[in-house]
């Protein structure tokens, strides 16, 4: 008697029907999805990748701020700004350990920032998202990632703004 129901619900139409929607997904809908993603991806990506590009340049100036104001504070204490020409940010650890803490010579991108003196001005430069100095600085506001930050005795002189580009 059991055998019998059994036998009469599994042909029954709706079991037949709840079968054939067990069996997974088709071709065209996996399809589909793999392609929805893949554009939600070419849109989102780029954006993503400026707002890092954005967040870096900024983390940059920030510690350019920092930096320069141990160096201002130093040379208010000594009369002077720790005299080295063109060296690395590193070599002022001695000097500045007093002024700036945590002491972080890198710039965001984590390369390291350069550091000049001469007489009563200095110059702080990150060489931006490439790492490469610029032949010319046009000072003033640049719009490319890749275009050098400056910070010259208090101020900065050559910076990121507006729209970058790549």
């Amino acid at each position: 008697m059991w055998a019998a129901l059994a036998r009469s619900l599994h042909g029954s139409p709706t079991m037949r029907a709840l079968g054939r929607r067990q069996r997974g997904f088709t071709l065209l809908e996996l399809l589909i999805v793999v392609a929805i993603i893949g554009a939600l991806a070419a849109i989102v990506l780029p954006n993503l990748l400026h707002s890092l590009h954005n967040a870096r340049q900024k983390k940059t100036m920030s510690a350019m701020r920092g930096l320069s104001e141990g160096i201002e504070m130093y040379e208010q204490d000594w009369g002077f700004f720790p005299a080295h020409s063109a060296a690395p940010v590193s070599a002022l650890a001695g000097d500045l350990a007093l002024y700036v803490r945590p002491f972080d010579p890198n710039d965001g991108w984590n390369r390291t920032f350069w550091y000049s003196a001469s007489g009563d001005s200095y110059t702080l430069t990150s060489y931006g998202s490439d790492g490469v100095p610029d032949g010319s600085h046009p000072l003033g506001a640049t719009t490319t990632f890749d275009a050098d930050i400056l910070f010259a005795s208090g101020m900065f002189v050559q910076w990121p703004a507006g729209v970058q580009r790549q």
